[in-house]
């Protein structure tokens, strides 16, 4: 009889040990689990402060980096003064400020130019026809000099002097000189040319240019685009017998829009020295005396050599 007894009180201490133990240690479990569910979600937002101090952090690490190699780039690098850029194209025709050089002939041309550091340029092209009249086109020779008046502005002048097979090859070929100046402007990656040209000749043919042109700066990796835009006014003093249409007397005096013009300089660099170029663009010439249509599109290709010495 005791010993059940004993049994029996022992049984019952044990049973409320055990619940006790459950009363106690429920309220402790509970107190760790959120009461608000978006709680649960501080570790994962916390995670991503973390990705974006984290960002944030290696792009101006790896941007000072940078800055610190091109720094320790520059100072290594040997500066050179001379650079003599060459190359090749291919165009399906050429016209210059309005006036239709090749009679609608497809060209292949060759072309460099060395410049100074301290200005100085001189260059040569030449050029051949490949169209449906293959022949000589003619060639140009050109000494300038470039002065930086501050860095958003350069001025130049040069002169350029033409050469032709025939007088007859196209209506400015008997006009063989031409002085330019010209000014352009740097702003936030846009550039600003204005250019005055003019072309005479051993007579009182003259012809007067003036240009608007701007460039907007953009690369792309290894690829640069320029988009371009243009307007050229011009007044001609001219011998009506190189004019595309007859007209009475011996000169043409005229004055007006030459042409204006819209398209994209592209350049691929293939290596620190050689590019692939490619220039569409889309042209008005609405003077007749120079050009037969209103409206016409060229597209140059080529291949580019930039040495520095």
């Amino acid at each position: 009889m005791r010993l059940k007894l004993q049994c029996s009180t022992m049984c019952s201490l044990l049973i409320m040990i055990m619940m006790g133990s459950v009363l106690f240690i429920a309220p402790m479990y509970s107190q760790d689990l959120p009461t608000d569910p978006d709680d649960m979600f501080d570790i994962e937002l916390l995670d991503d402060s973390l990705d974006v101090l984290l960002d944030d952090s290696l792009d101006i690490l790896l941007s000072d980096t940078t800055l610190f190699a091109e720094e320790i780039e520059e100072e290594f690098e040997e500066e050179f003064p001379w650079t003599l850029n060459s190359g090749i194209s291919l165009r399906n025709r050429q016209v210059q400020n309005g006036v239709d050089l090749s009679g609608s002939q497809g060209l292949l041309s060759i072309g460099t130019e060395l410049s100074h550091d301290g200005g100085f340029l001189f260059g040569f092209d030449a050029a051949r026809r490949v169209g449906d009249s293959p022949g000589p086109q003619g060639w140009n020779a050109r000494l300038g000099y470039q002065y930086s008046a501050s860095d958003w502005l350069d001025l130049s002048a040069q002169f350029t002097r033409f050469g032709y097979p025939s007088d007859t090859i196209n209506p400015v070929a008997g006009i063989p000189n031409m002085f330019s100046v010209s000014a352009t402007a740097f702003s936030s990656g846009l550039m600003f040319d204005l250019t005055f040209d003019r072309m005479f000749g051993p007579v009182s043919e003259t012809i007067n240019y003036l240009s608007a042109t701007i460039m907007a700066m953009t690369q792309w990796g290894n690829l640069r685009i320029t988009p371009i835009a243009s307007i050229v006014g011009t007044r001609y003093t001219i011998a009506t017998r190189r004019l595309l249409i007859n007209r009475p007397g011996k000169l043409q005096t005229v004055s007006g829009i030459a042409m204006t013009s819209i398209g994209c300089a592209l350049a691929y660099d293939i290596s620190r020295a050689w590019s692939l170029t490619a220039t569409p663009m889309l042209l008005y010439t609405p003077q007749k005396d120079f050009s037969p249509n209103d409206v016409q599109a060229t597209f140059v290709i080529g291949i580019r050599h930039l040495l520095e010495f």
